[in-house]
């Protein structure tokens, strides 16, 4: 990826939650999302054209394109009935980016693609153990109920991000985030401190990789981006904590510019802190029942 973007010149090609695919899809012992692979290649495609789309068309309100992004994702997660929550960073990110070039949602398709058939090749060899797709059941009021609850979550840091000039307060991999631990069972609730930790540590890895690396020593973007991918990666293994949207914000200042990249750690942990409180305060997850129900009426 970081060799066809700088061979190339187009940083458009670089997708961060690849590292969220890579970590999910073939590292950890059981993918965690609920999804097989067509709907894999589908969804994520769909979603990084569907942000395009809105980047390019919609007007230039930064908080209209983001929530109008978010929810399609949204949208999209409940009619796919997956649980595959990179579909959100996939779409937002291009809004946040301000990305025009029809090249990014073609190295998405690119790269899930490439991502399914080596992830279906370990399955073949024995080296991972395949997941049955068990379709979701996402329920009308349980969705209509917790999407005013994940809107003004979202949509805070969203406001304060656009007022700050600090976009990535709201950084897509942290939407992954927020709804992967929305769950109740999530593990991500059962040692937060180590996950904002976790969020902190991958951030400055990036952007020592970005200023440093990159910047100033002059490597190239194949050299610095594979170094921290490498780096990113034995830090997430050798704490436990195979977290797929952790491992994205590790690629995202690549994309980022330089004289902002110095506040991105800062960001994503304050964001991660705030995600992850809510998560666990607030009811956000689109799995559950509904809150309440009208009286003699059946929930569904």
């Amino acid at each position: 990826m970081f060799a066809a973007a700088d061979s190339l010149e187009e940083p458009e090609i670089i997708f961060p939650e690849m590292a969220a695919l890579v970590i999910g899809a073939w590292i950890a012992k059981s993918q965690p999302w609920q999804v097989n692979r067509p709907r894999m290649v589908i969804l994520l495609s769909l979603s990084a054209l569907a942000g395009l789309l809105f980047s390019r068309y919609l007007p230039e309100v930064f908080l209209l394109q983001s929530s109008i992004a978010f929810l399609f994702a949204l949208g999209l997660l409940f009619f796919s009935k997956t649980t595959f929550f990179p579909l959100l960073s996939a779409c937002v990110l291009p809004v946040l980016l301000h990305t025009k070039s029809f090249i990014y949602p073609v190295s998405v398709f690119i790269m899930v693609t490439l991502t399914a058939v080596i992830q279906w090749g370990l399955e073949r060899v024995g080296l991972r153990m395949a997941k049955e797709y068990t379709p979701v059941p996402y329920h009308w009021n349980a969705f209509l109920q917790r999407l005013p609850f994940l809107l003004v979550v979202f949509l805070l840091p969203a406001i304060a991000a656009q007022y700050t000039k600090l976009p990535f307060l709201i950084a897509p991999p942290l939407l992954v985030l927020l709804l992967e631990a929305s769950s109740r069972d999530s593990r991500l609730r059962q040692t937060p401190f180590r996950v904002i930790l976790m969020v902190l540590a991958v951030s400055v890895l990036g952007t020592a990789g970005r200023l440093f690396l990159l910047d100033f020593l002059g490597w190239s973007l194949t050299l610095a981006g594979g170094v921290v991918i490498l780096a990113m990666l034995a830090l997430l293994y050798g704490s436990g904590l195979l977290i797929p949207p952790v491992g994205a914000l590790g690629l995202l200042p690549f994309l980022i510019p330089s004289q902002g990249a110095i506040f991105y750690p800062l960001c994503t942990t304050i964001t991660a802190a705030f995600f992850l409180t809510a998560a666990c305060k607030l009811p956000l997850a689109l799995t559950e029942p509904p809150l309440f129900c009208r009286k003699n009426k059946k929930c569904q």
